[in-house]
């Protein structure tokens, strides 16, 4: 009889102890999805210099490469980007009466104008219109792309009517 008592519990601790067993292999899990965006950026700075402000435009005085500015573009666009640049001069039509599509400098007062030539360091950048490209590229610029923007022209034999010569070049960065 001492017997039949003892098979009894030693078969009731083994199911105990299956039990436990399976408890302890069950799992569960979670995903945690990371993410974040980057807008599309794009940036052109111009930074003029003094001589962009006071042009010499004294009778015969020509300039083959004067800095007026310098030119920082940067984009994170992969397809890439443009560059363009607009004179208000070619666009209010009627100013400049040197040849087709050159920008000039613009005396409203005396209605006379100066002509001259955008260059991209010594390169010079053809208007069509009244805009030109500056940069047309089709890769990433995520560190500042730095050129100069440089000017020529030459002032005629004869005198300039008073007044004051402007012109506004628009650059403009857009993205692809």
């Amino acid at each position: 009889m001492n017997k039949n008592w003892m098979k009894v519990p030693a078969v009731g601790l083994a199911i105990v102890g299956m039990a436990t067993s399976l408890a302890l292999a069950a799992t569960d899990n979670a995903a945690l999805n990371l993410s974040g965006a980057v807008a599309a950026v794009v940036d052109v700075v111009v930074s003029a210099t003094g001589t962009a402000a006071s042009l010499n435009l004294a009778v015969g005085h020509t300039e083959t490469g004067l800095k007026i500015a310098d030119v920082t573009e940067m984009a994170n666009t992969p397809a890439g980007y443009t560059v363009s640049v607009a004179s208000a001069n070619l666009a209010a039509g009627g100013r400049c009466g040197g040849t087709a599509g050159q920008a000039c400098f613009w005396n409203a007062t005396g209605a006379e104008d100066v002509a001259f030539s955008l260059l991209k360091g010594a390169t010079t950048v053809a208007f069509s219109g009244a805009a030109a490209t500056w940069n047309d590229t089709t890769a990433v610029q995520l560190t500042p792309l730095a050129t100069v923007a440089n000017i020529a022209y030459a002032v005629g034999a004869t005198i300039l009517p008073q007044g004051t010569y402007t012109e506004t070049l628009t650059f403009t960065i857009t993205s692809k």
